[in-house]
């Protein structure tokens, strides 16, 4: 398994930053820690998202949900389980902005939980 590290999700952030001209804080920097540290957590030596697809979404959801940036936390934390995604073989089989934006949005907003994130990701997904 192929995880992203702190650089990664920051690199993430500063394309953001420049895209949309958004306020580059990082506000919270030990809940950036956590969530990049989540997709990876066993409790007595289980894995607590064992699939890949649970994973990303632990991820993302854990970015969106922690805040921990002053702005871009939705765009960083897709596009860092897109990439997750990609680091080990699969890739979104097409982009759908309008789809992907209610879905960090009810993501952020609890209405979408990580069980039916993982379902999203696997349905929308390939082997690449």
């Amino acid at each position: 398994m192929r995880y992203l590290s702190k650089k990664d999700v920051l690199k993430i952030h500063k394309e953001i930053e420049k895209i949309y001209n958004i306020d580059p804080t990082i506000l919270l920097p030990s809940n950036l820690d956590s969530a990049i540290e989540a997709p990876k957590t066993t409790l007595y030596g289980q894995e607590l998202s064992p699939t890949l697809f649970n994973k990303a979404s632990v991820l993302m959801s854990r970015i969106l949900k922690l805040h921990p940036f002053t702005d871009g936390n939705n765009r960083t934390g897709f596009i860092a389980a897109i990439l997750f995604l990609e680091r080990n073989g699969r890739k979104l089989k097409k982009s759908n902005p309008e789809s992907e934006e209610k879905l960090c949005r009810n993501t952020s907003k609890c209405d979408i939980e990580v069980p039916e994130l993982s379902t999203w990701f696997k349905i929308n997904s390939k082997t690449m």
